[in-house]
């Protein structure tokens, strides 16, 4: 019998009480079990009963201590004091968007959703006129209890979570948007989420505020803030969000054909006709003085904005901006780019143009062709001996290559990188004023006939096409033929 033993406990087959081992005699095995209050009773069976006993780890009945029990009760119990907080929270918003969701025209009545155009794509749009502070909106849905956690709250705020704040508890719940299936027609569409944000206070139309309801729960509310027309997208207006790093200040700079410097105003007025202006944030050209930079920890962007010829600033994107070996800046002008075709044709003719691109210059074409000319090597003489160092030559030429090529723009000498191939169609000129106004006073002169919409190309017919020729066509050989 030493598979029993001493102080674990035992069921045996014919009762329901819990045993535990004592001790093994010569002709008994002891047992000992106890009742609710703790009393223990002694029990003794002869070996041959032994084998009714089988293991447990069934806990021995016994009564809760009173403190205890009371601890537990639902009342004081911090888990179904919150699942009835939560289902307070819930049938108050859901009560709170039938009853109060309204649409003012002249007293107060159901969303008028006549007044409103929705879409498939989860905007919505004024559908004819609405008066300020004429429509309200109120977000419903599912909720969830937020957790104690500051820097999470701060971050759920920040990322435009839909909040509930019950003002005796200070707890949040997070509202969950109500699905909709719009192709099988099903759920309720969620308004109050289909209004997005935007840090631009002139295109918002609406304002975010809140309400309380019932003087204990605060509910957000989307109100209109000016007079909205037909056609007007409903957006409301959300301040961006201070990081606590140091802005830098905005240099603007304009660049004349003299090549000086000077800041000018935001009016930007008083620029002549043929200059260029250049704005840059944190780190100018190369010609530019030195900004004095900020303090360490703090983040410094470069942005590139150019003005041709009395034009409107034209933002640079990164991926036009090369920078050399030796920190040159240079400017990637890509003929199809849209940012570059506003930048030399002006927006009015790229407005007008289907496809602007000026690819199809001849100017740019002669300008590679200045760039190929002067990247060609001096041809040596003729000798009969070097005929089969020829190949190691060519071999060699595009590793001795220049990284900078100098070509002659209407008079003015032009820095450009040498293109890795020659089918290249960029060019990427030194952001010098006078040379970037050079070679784009050359190319605005062929805007007007790139952007000019050519005759389709005429294909060959082959294969199963071949030989085969439309009705017209045929009707045409015909009367040819009579």
């Amino acid at each position: 019998m030493s598979w029993l033993v001493v102080g674990k406990k035992y069921l045996k087959k014919d009762s329901s009480d819990i045993f535990e081992f004592v001790g093994m005699g010569s002709e008994h095995g002891t047992f000992k079990v106890l009742d609710l209050h703790g009393t223990a009773t002694e029990h003794v069976f002869p070996h041959a009963d032994l084998k009714l006993f089988r293991a447990t780890d069934k806990a021995v009945p016994a009564k809760l201590a009173l403190e205890l029990a009371t601890k537990l009760q639902m009342d004081v119990c911090d888990t179904w004091s919150l699942e009835l907080e939560k289902a307070q929270v819930q049938a108050a918003l859901l009560t709170n968007h039938s009853e109060m969701l309204v649409f003012v025209v002249a007293r107060e009545s159901l969303l008028d959703v006549s007044q409103l155009l929705f879409t498939n794509t989860h905007k919505i749009y004024a559908a004819g006129k609405i008066k300020k502070h004429g429509l309200k909106i109120y977000p419903f849905g599912s909720v969830q209890l937020l957790k104690e956690d500051l820097a999470k709250k701060q971050e759920a705020q920040q990322a435009g979570k839909v909040l509930l704040k019950v003002k005796s508890s200070g707890r949040q719940y997070q509202v969950l948007a109500g699905k909709v299936d719009i192709q099988k027609e099903t759920g309720a569409i969620p308004a109050f989420f289909w209004i997005p944000s935007t840090e631009e206070e002139a295109e918002a139309t609406m304002d975010l505020s809140s309400t309380v309801y019932q003087g204990w729960l605060e509910i957000p509310c989307l109100k209109a803030r000016k007079p909205l027309q037909a056609g007007e997208q409903l957006q409301y207006y959300k301040p961006p969000v201070q990081t606590g790093r140091k802005k830098l200040k905005t240099t603007r700079l304009a660049f004349g054909k003299a090549g000086f410097v000077q800041p000018f105003k935001a009016s930007w007025k008083g620029r002549s006709a043929n200059s260029m202006s250049c704005c840059s944030t944190c780190a100018p050209a190369s010609t530019v003085p030195a900004l004095l930079w900020q303090r360490a920890m703090v983040e410094i962007q470069e942005r590139v904005a150019l003005a041709f010829a009395g034009g409107r600033h034209v933002p640079i994107p990164p991926a036009l901006l090369v920078v050399g070996s030796d920190g040159s800046k240079y400017l990637k002008v890509r003929p199809s780019h849209g940012a570059i075709c506003k930048l030399i044709c002006g927006e009015a003719k790229c407005k007008e143009a289907k496809n602007p691109s000026l690819a199809a210059s001849p100017a740019l074409a002669k300008l590679h062709g200045q760039i190929q000319k002067a990247l060609e090597p001096d041809q040596p003489g003729d000798d009969i001996f070097e005929a089969k160092d020829c190949k190691r030559k060519q071999l060699s030429k595009k590793a001795d290559a220049p990284e900078t090529v100098t070509i002659s723009v209407n008079g003015t000498d032009v820095v450009l990188l040498a293109p890795k191939s020659s089918k290249t169609t960029d060019l990427i000129v030194k952001m010098e004023p006078q040379m970037m106004q050079a070679v784009f006073d050359m190319l605005a002169v062929d805007c007007e006939a790139c952007f000019r919409e050519l005759p389709k190309r005429a294909y060959t017919r082959s294969g199963k096409y071949r030989g085969k020729r439309g009705r017209s066509e045929e009707h045409s050989g015909k009367d040819e033929e009579s």
